[in-house]
């Protein structure tokens, strides 16, 4: 798809993007699972990082939003594995600027929530993304 005459960026480039910054050794080690991008292996109990994007616009600078669940099935919160997979990640992406490709800013962290399932729980780091074209 093109939008005069560059390539546009799709919800898939902001995955891409969080995926390769979270996907790193100082986070894995905090998992007992992995991470995913879009979604979590089907009935997983293990503790696992989701990168996923839902929205990009089509204006000059694209702007969108990305999301970096973080899982946990225990049957409570575990707020202090929480809070250290969320102080390992947010340094990695907040105001994460690549010059001529993309922006990343962290707008807000959410959770912990009751997975929809009702097995475990899960937080949510909201990223908002301005995309460059890049020809």
């Amino acid at each position: 798809m093109e939008w005069e005459g560059s390539i546009v960026r799709t919800t898939l480039d902001i995955t891409s993007i969080l995926y390769s910054l979270v996907n790193a050794p100082a986070v894995k080690s905090l998992l007992s699972g992995g991470v995913y991008k879009d979604e979590r292996p089907a009935n997983s109990t293990a503790r696992d990082v989701v990168v996923a994007s839902t929205t990009v616009d089509n204006e000059s600078f694209q702007t969108g939003v990305g999301y970096i669940n973080i899982h946990d099935s225990g049957a409570m919160p575990d707020h202090v594995w929480f809070k250290s997979v969320i102080d390992t990640i947010i340094p990695l992406v907040k105001a994460h600027y690549v010059r001529n490709d993309y922006h990343l800013l962290v707008t807000n962290v959410s959770g912990p929530v009751r997975q929809t399932d009702g097995d475990g729980f899960y937080m949510s780091i909201r990223v908002r993304a301005k995309l460059y074209y890049n020809d």
